[in-house]
């Protein structure tokens, strides 16, 4: 008897493992779960790029800018969804909505749209 009981013990290790590696990758996402100031810095680059800014003013822009008043200008434009682990943040000027998708320190977009003829 005592053998079928060490035989059922050897095989948790493998699901302590596994939880471990769970507990870490949520705790990694967790502390990276980018904040409203770190998006206000995406956007201020991603603007930069889109007016055909060379790389060097993008990446100057991104490291003079104030923190505080970029994050205050996208809070008036945009809605921050925090769910501890990754975030969505949407962004509305005039007739255009875009949504970002934010984990890893990182904005991935999706689910833009025109809002022209919606009422």
């Amino acid at each position: 008897m005592e053998d079928n009981f060490s035989d059922k013990r050897s095989g948790g290790g493998g699901n302590i493992f596994w939880a471990i590696i769970l507990v870490a990758f949520l705790f990694a996402l967790y502390k990276t779960n980018p904040t409203p100031k770190q998006f206000g810095t995406f956007l201020a680059t991603e603007v930069a790029k889109k007016m055909g800014a060379d790389q060097s003013t993008v990446k100057l822009i991104g490291g003079i800018t104030d923190y505080d008043q970029v994050a205050e200008w996208i809070n008036k434009f945009s809605n921050r969804e925090d769910y501890v682990f990754f975030s969505i943040y949407t962004i509305e000027v005039g007739k255009k909505k875009n949504q970002f998708f934010g984990v890893f320190n990182n904005f991935i977009p999706f689910g833009g749209d025109d809002k022209k003829g919606r009422k």
